[in-house]
Parts: structure tokens; sequence; C-alpha cells
């Protein structure tokens, strides 16, 4: 007989009783099936307890699957997580996309924008942390693989000792609620050894009742929630007025919390300016995030410079004075798809049309009204920006996207289509072509935070004195990536207690050591920490101990850059180095940096540096290259030597990075003030970057049509 596991995303009654139930009873009476287990992702406690007594006359256990996704890697020690968003996504929307629907629509794409591409992304760009989407599909697939090959191992090491070589032995059946696309999985549900069953989605009242509502009761919903009735809703920044220079061309940029107009060397969503000549009056910050609020001292601060905001969400600041966005679109949608879409497929992209020129028209008044010709944004990964990159082109003006994270590997979450992308370096652009992006000018700037290097180093060493001056001899920096209250899906908190826990009983064991500690949000780290904060007290009352902790008026990420933390330290270590942007930092402005990988993820280019001498898969290896280069006298070592990939990653380094953005945004305004279209102000910029820093810091990137200028690059 062959063992099978049963496992259901979510627990509904209606789909156990008429479809699972039954299953796992008259599985009883086939010989040549056995199910040894069913195992529930999510469910009520009280639906779980109901489903473990029904199934007891089955003779099957059911319970609530435990995992950790830490833990999961493939047979080639790959993180299972890294497999899905650098190959699995990619894979599973090129086979949704080659469906007639999708081929139709690229084959009369002519006229429609970036819609064919807002599409294809917006299969993969929702969360897996929310049921209904392909990528928690994926998810769960490699999760029932990962259990039944771990299944497997445990069965034949039993059998034939520890060194047997396991073979596929358990089958695996998913009870997957239906999804638009869902044909899409069967390929990869097929070589996993998966069998996918679908089932009826459970029904959820608050979509079910939001995608009947129409838009005016959202909104007025929406003001009900906020008490938003009295807030002034003049889409115009009170900076200005109704003459020309009132309403002359700006640029547009999103708040992310990061203001510190004054304190260059703290993050800032203001980077380019503060490096540009560019006038505080030029700006308009688009305030459209509620976990990211402008408060008073902010909105002053703001003002001081000449630098209006916006609120485009009304819990996004409750400031007085500073206007809400309260669009006129009627939100009557004419579709532009004229060929026949059928079943829950169609219903997809007609709902997702009609979302993507709802985005559109409402961005599109808002540039037009506010006379906003540049936007500017890092924030890359979900579909909206296709529809507000469409919108800027229809009100003349160009959009801007700035990379802000080190990327080593294409991913289909990576996609651009924008007029501009400043990227770190050349072989950005390459990344962006395999993972189908589409950029009319790529700009290479070199890493944008680098300006902060100087600027943190007397800090720096001020804590550097402090940590010696109780005794620290040398000192090491350790930067974490964050983790996540449901281990299930993100790294959770034990795994990131283990790193803290190895390093702080080092630093009580050594009284040489100095540990300067640099989390990636730090208002929540004592909490996420549980039992291990205890031994963070111990190492802090050492005096060899210095923690970032969070400013009270600081969003979840902080503001100290993580160079801050690195130029206090001899050597650096980061968490994860998958999410490499600290690290990177850290080596571009010159501490020998060592990367953590403990999840594996061994086809990163950053594996080049060299596995055990700036890579490492453990903390007693890690550890014993700490002590090596820390205990080099002469200066001879090659641990944490970034050397042989700097070019590659910034090849300027010359801490300008953010000068050369906001210059070249200010060229962009000059353009539009002297009554050039927007095509022309593309070009002559680009012209003139190029006569500053060469012909091959701009290319363009699977882009139809080529940019007005020469260039001797192309990722194309």
């Amino acid at each position: 007989m062959v063992p099978t596991v049963y496992f259901i995303e979510n627990f509904n009654p209606i789909s156990w009783a008429f479809s699972i139930w039954p299953r796992l009873f008259w599985q009883r009476f086939n010989k040549h099936q056995t199910v040894t287990a069913c195992f529930i992702f999510d469910g009520l406690p009280l639906a779980v307890v109901l489903a473990k007594l029904s199934a007891l006359i089955t003779g099957v256990p059911v319970s609530k699957l435990e995992f950790r996704l830490a833990n999961m890697k493939n047979q080639a020690r790959e993180s299972v997580r890294w497999r899905i968003v650098y190959g699995d996504l990619l894979r599973v929307q090129k086979s949704a996309t080659a469906t007639f629907a999708f081929r139709e629509l690229t084959r009369n794409e002519g006229g429609l924008g970036r819609i064919t591409d807002y599409l294809k992304k917006r299969l993969i760009d929702s969360s897996y942390w929310s049921r209904g989407n392909l990528w928690r599909s994926v998810h769960l697939i490699r999760v029932c693989q990962w259990y039944t090959e771990h299944q497997d191992r445990h069965v034949l090491r039993s059998e034939k000792g520890k060194d047997a070589v396991p073979q596929k032995k358990h089958r695996a059946k998913l009870f997957l609620e239906q999804i638009p696309w869902m044909g899409a999985l069967d390929e990869l549900a097929q070589e996993c050894g998966v069998s996918i069953v679908p089932v009826r989605r459970s029904m959820n009242l608050r979509s079910r009742w939001r995608g009947i509502m129409p838009r005016w009761a959202l909104d007025l919903a929406r003001k009900f929630r906020y008490f938003q009735f009295g807030a002034p809703t003049r889409p115009t920044s009170p900076q200005f007025g109704a003459t020309d220079e009132g309403r002359r061309a700006r640029v547009a940029f999103e708040y992310y919390g990061q203001g510190n107009l004054d304190n260059p060397e703290r993050h800032s969503d203001l980077f380019f300016w503060q490096q540009s000549t560019l006038d505080g009056a030029d700006l308009l910050a688009l305030l459209q995030f509620p976990q990211f609020p402008m408060n008073e001292q902010n909105w002053k601060e703001f003002a001081t410079h000449g630098i209006g905001a916006i609120k485009l969400h009304p819990a996004a600041s409750a400031v007085p004075g500073i206007p809400a966005y309260i669009s006129t679109s009627s939100g009557r949608i004419t579709s532009m798809i004229s060929v026949p879409l059928h079943g829950p497929e169609g219903q997809w992209v007609r709902r997702e049309e009609a979302q993507f020129q709802l985005l559109k028209e409402r961005w599109r008044e808002l540039f037009k009204q506010e006379r906003l010709k540049v936007s500017l944004n890092w924030y890359k990964y979900t579909a909206d920006h296709f529809a507000i990159s469409d919108a800027m082109e229809d009100a003349g003006g160009i959009s801007c996207i700035y990379q802000r994270a080190y990327e080593a590997d294409p991913s289909a979450q990576n996609t651009i289509s924008a007029d501009i992308v400043f990227g770190f370096s050349q072989g950005v652009a390459g990344l962006e072509r395999i993972s189908g992006s589409q950029i009319k000018y790529h700009v290479t700037t070199g890493y944008l935070g680098d300006h902060r290097f100087e600027l943190v180093r007397g800090n720096s060493q001020r804590i550097r004195k402090n940590l010696r001056d109780h005794g620290a001899k040398k000192i090491l920096a350790f930067l974490d990536e964050n983790s996540s209250d449901d281990p299930r899906w993100a790294p959770g908190h034990q795994f990131m207690q283990a790193d803290y826990e190895f390093l702080l009983n080092k630093l009580l064991e050594e009284d040489w050591l100095g540990l300067v500690l640099k989390p990636k949000v730090p208002r929540t780290l004592r909490r996420r920490l549980g039992p291990v904060s205890k031994l963070l007290q111990q190492a802090e009352a050492t005096g060899r101990c210095f923690i970032f902790e969070a400013h009270e008026n600081a969003p979840p990420h902080g503001w100290h850059p993580p160079a801050e933390a690195g130029l206090a330290s001899d050597l650096a270590v980061h968490g994860d180095l998958t999410a490499g942007t600290a690290g990177v930092e850290c080596a571009l402005a010159g501490v020998p940096t060592l990367l953590y990988d403990p999840m594996g993820w061994p086809s990163s280019p950053l594996y080049n540096l060299g596995l055990g001498e700036t890579v490492f898969t453990d903390w007693e290896t890690l550890w014993s290259a700490c002590q090596r280069r820390l205990s080099d006298a002469d200066g001879t070592s090659t641990i944490g030597d970034w050397t042989p990939l700097l070019d590659d990653i910034d090849p300027f380094r010359d801490g300008r990075a953010s000068e050369r953005i906001g210059t070249y945004v200010s060229w962009l305004l000059e353009g539009f003030r002297s009554g050039f279209d927007r095509e022309r102000v593309m070009a002559n910029a680009a012209e003139r970057y190029c006569a500053a820093w060469g012909d091959d810091k701009i290319t363009q990137v699977n882009w139809k049509q080529d940019p007005q200028i020469h260039q001797r690059g192309s990722s194309g």
C-alpha cells in the first residue's frame, strides 16, 4: 500500500463534510492506498477539534501542521523559501500567462499601456500570508513536498541507516481552495509529488461586501472610520497659491516616516533632496501609509523647508492643515479588453483590469491637479506602480524608481515598468532584464546611502571609544534581519533568538569582546528576544554591549544606517545573506564583513566571496573565523574581504550616489520648466548624465523603442 498524507489549506466545514471526510472514510477499504495522517494548515481551534473528533471513525489522526520555514530545505540544501521566490514564482507566472486570455491580451496590447504587465505581476505579488493567491499555493505545495520527503528520509534511515539514499514513498494530497489560474500549479505540483484537489472557498464576508459596495459608499465608510469629515480636501499644498509660480512643476515622493531633513546622517525619504540643488518648494510628499503617519514635529520640519504634503489615506496624518486628496473620479470603468473572457480567470482579469484603471485614473487626476511632473519611489514589489507609471505618462510626466535594496538574483517580484530607474550598478540592469522589467533609462548611480558613511563616522567612533573604555579590545557588530510572529511563513523569533543567544554568551565569556547590535526593527527587539532579553540585559551591564535603540518618533526600522554600526567595529556580521543590503553597506564603508546564511541559498553570487571565508552557514565556524580575523596582527587576513565584488556592486564608491540622483531629478524639472515634452526632457537629462559619468552608465532594459541617446550598453 502507498502511504498518503492529506493536507488541508483551510478547514471549511462544508468541504470537510462533503469532500474530505468521505475520502478518509472510504480509504479504509482501499487496499492500494492508506492515509497515514491528515494535517490542517489553517482553521479555528474549535473547528480543528471537531475535525479530530469526526475523524476518529476513519482511523486517521487529524492535527494542525506545525512547521518552521527556517528549517525547510530541499535535498540540495537550498532554502525552500528562496527557491520559491527565485524560481517557482516565475515558473508559475509563465505558465499562467501562456493561457489563451493572456496570449490574446499580448497580441492586442496596442494602446493598452501597462495593463498586460500589471496583470502578469498581479498573478504573483499577493502575500503568502493571505489565502487565495498563487504565491501561497506554491508555498503550500512546497511544504507538502518537504514534509513527505522528510518522512521518507526518517523511514529509510530507521530501516537502513543514516547514510541511506531516500526514495519517494509517501504521497501528498493537498485540498486547496479554488483560485483563478489554478492550472498553472499543475506542473510544479506533479514534479513535487503533490496531488491537488480543488475545494470550495470559504466565504469572506468582508471581501464580499467590499466587492458589491459602490465606490462612494466605501469612501464614506473610510471617512467614518477615521473621523475625517473636518479635514481640508483641496488637493493642493498649503504653501502654494494660484499664481503660475505657485503651480510650477514639482516632484512627488512617497513618505515612509523617514524625514530627518536636518539630519542627513540618518535614513531619509528625501536623501536625493539633501544632496541636490532642488528647492523644498519643488517637492510634494504623498502620505498614504497609516503605519508611517506624519506627526506635528515632522510637519513643522517640512514646512520650515517649504515642502508640501498631501494625504492619500485619511489615517496617514492627524495634523491639522495637511489637506486630504479626495478623487473626483466617478469610478465608472469601460473595459479596454475586447476578447471574450470566461470563468474564474475571466472574472479575475476583468476585476484586476478595473482596479488598474481606477488606480490609473486617480493617480492621473492627482498628478495633473498638483502639477506633478516627476514621481520618485522605491517600492516596486507590487503591481501598483505599473498603473502609476501609466498615469504619470498620461499626465505628461516621468516615472522614476530608485533601487533601495541590494539584489543578487532575478525575480518575478522585482519586475519594474518605469521611465527611469536609478540602480546601483550596470549589473542590476542585467538582473532587471531577466526579471522581465521594462525600463527606458536605467541610470547607474552607485549605492544611494554612501554619502552617510563619513557623516556617521563621528558617532561610530564615540560608540567605539565607550566600549573600549569598558574593557573591549576587539569589537564585533551584528546586524539582524528581523523575525516573524508566525514562523510558518517567515523566519520566526526562535530563529533569531538563537543568533543573539550565541553572540551574547560569547560576550559574557570573553572579557576582551565588545558588541554593537543593529536590529532591523529595534522597537520590537526585546519582545521578540523573549527569554534571551535577560542575556541582553546582562551584556549591557558589562558596558561592552551597545544597541541601537528606537527613537521615540522613529518608524519601525529606525533611523540609523547599518554603516554606523559597522564603522564602530573591527568586524561586522550580517545575519541573513539573502537580504544582504546591511552587509553590503558595511562592506562598501570599508568594514570587513561576514555573511551568515542559516536558511541556505548557495546559488547566491555572494557565495563567490568564499564559503568559510566570508560566507558561513553555522555559528561555530563563523565564530572561529571571527577569532582569526580579530587576532590578525599584520592585516593580511582575507576573511571578510569583499574586494572581488565591490566594483560589481558600486562602480563609483565616491559617496556621491544620492547627489547623482538628486541632480538628475533637478535636470528633469529644469526641462519641464523650459517647456519641453517628457521625451525631450528624458533625452536631454540622459545626454548630460552620460557626458558627466560615461555612456556606459545609462542603458535600456527590454524597451520597445531606443532612447534618443547614443548607448554603448544595452540590456534589452
